[in-house]
């Protein structure tokens, strides 16, 4: 959602854009500067708890000093009975995505967020080969990996098979499609050159990576161009899979880039999530004729 200008903030949710709020606390609020007598009082709301022998506390709690020589306590033990905690909203999320040059190599050069992935890829390539740490298709462990990381606040329990579509866009023009459509993870290729003209490739059909749906992990390793056109955020120069959303907090930009070409393209992720939520059915057993009721005179 676009940013939009609110009574107190230029920004009405209080998080930057493409980021989403958990819990949307604190929408239109200005900062807790504001004291009450200056009667625009409309500061943060804040979670807090009161140390007490009950016991309870936040799930987490930040370390007391970055010292662990002088404080090796965090603040929950360190604080005394009768003291009260403070949070901080709101607390928001945002698709981040993280290129892997080296996911695992012989030197001992690791990459700990692959690392925690693979035996989860293993386990999934029941359904598909292309989940295979090492297979026919490749070898994850030393092949660039482009991961894109979204947090659940996006789609619930799950993101719905068979509902995923990432779409590459050169100024202003589609020049590149993947779907799951076998809805198996793979991330399957849907464009031609026949429908995109001659700059662009026909890659129809090609798995361009996978998407990890209870995890909401998309892992591209297309590294064949899409097109002919330049960009320069590959090493050949030539748009690929494997910088799909360069720029998504991944500190990339045209500065970093050094070429304007990267202020024409775009990118689109869309998905549908899943939700699952307890539902408990009770019948209540009555005579009949019993607790009939209407507010109609006639009755």
């Amino acid at each position: 959602m676009p940013e939009q200008s609110g009574a107190f903030s230029s920004q009405v949710r209080n998080v930057p854009p493409g980021f989403i709020s958990l819990y949307e606390y604190n929408i239109d609020k200005r900062s807790s500067t504001i004291l009450p007598q200056d009667g625009n009082y409309n500061n943060y709301i804040f979670p807090f708890i009161t140390k007490g022998s009950s016991g309870g506390s936040f799930r987490t709690a930040i370390h007391s000093s970055s010292d662990d020589s002088l404080n090796p306590g965090d603040e929950w033990t360190t604080t005394a009975v009768g003291d009260t905690l403070y949070g901080v909203y709101p607390l928001s999320a945002s698709i981040i995505r993280e290129l892997i040059n080296t996911p695992s190599a012989s030197g001992g050069t690791y990459n700990a967020q692959y690392l925690s992935l693979r035996n989860r890829l293993n386990f999934y390539s029941a359904r598909s080969l292309h989940y295979a740490v090492t297979s026919s298709y490749g070898d994850k462990n030393t092949q660039a990996l482009n991961m894109i990381y979204i947090p659940s606040i996006f789609y619930g329990s799950k993101i719905k098979p068979g509902s995923v579509s990432l779409k590459w866009y050169f100024t202003g023009s589609l020049i590149g499609e993947l779907q799951d459509r076998k809805q198996n993870g793979e991330l399957i290729e849907v464009t031609n050159s026949v429908a995109f003209g001659p700059k662009h490739y026909d890659n129809n059909n090609k798995v361009g990576g996978v998407i990890l749906y209870d995890e909401g992990i998309i892992l591209l390793t297309g590294s064949y161009p899409i097109t002919s056109d330049t960009i320069y955020t590959s090493k050949d120069g030539n748009p690929t899979w494997r910088v799909f959303a360069a720029g998504a907090q991944d500190g990339v930009n045209s500065t970093t880039v050094g070429n304007d070409a990267f202020a024409k393209i775009a990118f689109g992720l869309s998905f549908k999530g899943t939700t699952e939520t307890p539902v408990m059915t009770m019948f209540a057993h009555a005579k009949k004729g019993e607790v009939n009721y209407s507010i109609n005179p006639s009755f």
